[in-house]
């Protein structure tokens, strides 16, 4: 009798033992283990607007030139998640599309802006502390390049 307990136990324990762990991963399904959580996402969006609007606060930005950059900024981003998530992309590859994707980012800024603002943003990014690159490297500063409009 005890025996017969036994092997009931044990067969119902690995029949449900995988569908457990199967709805446990159901849950986490498509989601990246280090990408941030909810809340994190909502800050982050959160400082993303704020840096907007200091930044057209500071290049004194108009009307037009508000909604053509925030269209510029929605459709890099949805290009850039895109990218992102071809799976077919090597690491190289999918460097090298972000990278173009950011150089034709800011040729049509540069094609929006007064000279004027643009001579503003190169100056406030001059006065900014560079960012180091991964690593802690401090060769070269990431945002410094001789073909980028500003």
């Amino acid at each position: 009798m005890r025996r017969r307990r036994m092997i009931i136990a044990l067969t119902a324990a690995g029949v449900l033992a995988p569908l457990a762990l199967a709805q446990a991963q159901g849950r986490d399904r498509g989601r990246r283990p280090d990408a941030p959580v909810p809340h994190q996402r909502i800050e982050r969006i959160r400082q993303a607007r704020e840096r907007a609007r200091e930044t057209g606060a500071k290049l004194e930005l108009n009307e037009s030139q508000r909604k053509a950059l925030a269209e510029i900024v929605r459709t890099s981003v949805e290009k850039a998640r895109r990218i992102a998530h071809d799976r077919d992309l090597r690491p190289a590859e999918l460097a090298r599309k972000l990278r173009e994707l950011r150089a034709e980012r800011r040729q049509a800024m540069a094609k929006l802006l007064t000279p004027e603002q643009i001579e503003r943003l190169r100056e406030w990014k001059r006065d900014a502390k560079p960012r180091l690159r991964p690593g802690g490297d401090r060769r070269r500063p990431m945002w410094r390049g001789a073909d980028r409009p500003f």
